[in-house]
Formats: structure tokens, C-alpha cells, sequence
């Protein structure tokens, strides 16, 4: 009996004095911070994350761990908040569409998206150029506004076009443009693409 209580008295008086120990330390007798780990640290899993919620984790020259906001590194490095690149969105076949035609389509970055044609027009005349008036609708909201919207028009098929594309609206969850062909006044047949890139300032 008496090494019995011998023994909880051992015990307990270890998980007071651990209770009081304020810093750990591995790889050191004498730790500074609440964890302090003298030598290398290896995580076998990590989650995926977004740069626009989540943090990135840094350490000064002393190896003390801080945390910064991923945004918040992006604009200094950058100049911007936010950037954000959109590719081979489709351009409808001008030829096979017309007012209130509808498409669905599949972004990397935005998921599962859809485009609308709010207009078409035709060259009345050979100095004129035909163009579509098309809705975009994301898949994914974006967390902000852009600021600003560089699009890159793209020619993968056998046809010699090429064409401009000029915004006229944005929101969190569409943006509309016109799409001008450039070098003819016919309407155009090819399947055609195009990438962007939306900056928030």
C-alpha cells in the first residue's frame, strides 16, 4: 500500500510540474517560445488552400514562425491584391448563333461555367465587322472586384482570324464583352478561344 501512494504521489507531483512548464523544447534545454524546435520539422500532409483567405507561414532570421496573409504577399511582391487567370473560354461560332443562344462550357479555375448572346449583328457593309455581345457567367464567385480585365484572344483552328475583345460590364459572378472579328466582314465559322487575366488593384 504505502508503494502505492508512493507511486500517485510520484505522479501526481510530475503532471503539476508539467502543468507549470510554460516552454518545450526538442533539440534544446533551454527554449525560448512556447514550442522550440532546435532542428528540422517535417509535415507528411497539408490541405489544400486559397491565396484569398488563407495565411502563409514565414520565419525571421531568428526562426521564429510568423504568419502572413497570402493576399497580403501577393500585393507586395506584385503591386496587386489579386490576380487571377482565366483560359480558353470558348468564342461562339458567330455563324451557328444568334440572339439569346446558350453554351456551357468548363473552366480550370472557375469550374463549371456558361456563356449568353445578348447580341448579334452582321457587316452591313464590307468596311464593317460583325460581332457577338456575349455574357460569361463563372462557376466560382470571385471574392472581388477586379479592377482590371486583359483578354487574349486565341486562333487554334485552320481559319486565318482574329478578332478583339472589349469589356463592357463585370461583377463578382459575369462579366460581358464584345467580340469584334478583325480582317473580314463574314461572319466567322472556326471554334475559337480565349484567356484572360482579371487584376485587382
Amino acid at each position: 500500500m504505502k508503494a502505492i501512494i508512493l507511486l500517485f504521489t510520484i505522479c501526481l507531483c510530475s503532471l503539476v510540474g508539467y502543468s507549470q512548464i510554460s516552454n518545450v523544447g526538442v533539440g534544446t534545454n533551454s527554449p525560448t517560445a512556447t514550442l522550440d524546435v532546435n532542428g528540422s520539422l517535417r509535415v507528411r500532409t497539408l490541405p489544400s488552400g486559397s491565396v484569398s483567405t488563407d495565411s502563409i507561414v514565414t520565419n525571421d532570421v531568428n526562426g521564429n514562425i510568423r504568419r502572413v496573409n497570402a493576399s497580403d504577399l501577393v500585393k507586395q511582391y506584385t503591386g496587386f491584391k489579386q490576380m487571377k487567370v482565366g483560359a480558353d473560354f470558348p468564342i461562339p461560332v458567330h455563324n451557328s448563333v444568334s440572339t439569346g443562344s446558350t453554351g456551357t462550357f468548363t473552366s480550370s479555375v472557375f469550374g463549371a461555367c456558361s456563356w449568353k448572346v445578348d447580341q448579334k449583328t452582321t457587316a452591313p457593309t464590307t468596311s464593317d465587322r460583325p460581332f457577338l455581345k456575349v455574357t460569361y457567367t463563372l462557376g466560382t464567385a470571385l471574392t472581388t472586384l477586379p479592377d482590371v480585365l486583359i483578354f487574349q484572344a486565341k486562333n487554334t483552328s485552320s481559319y486565318p482570324d482574329s478578332y478583339n475583345i472589349n469589356l463592357i460590364s463585370k461583377s463578382l459572378t459575369s462579366f460581358s464583352v464584345v467580340i469584334t472579328r478583325v480582317e473580314s466582314s463574314a461572319s466567322w465559322q472556326g471554334n475559337f478561344l480565349f484567356d484572360f487575366l482579371m487584376i485587382t488593384l
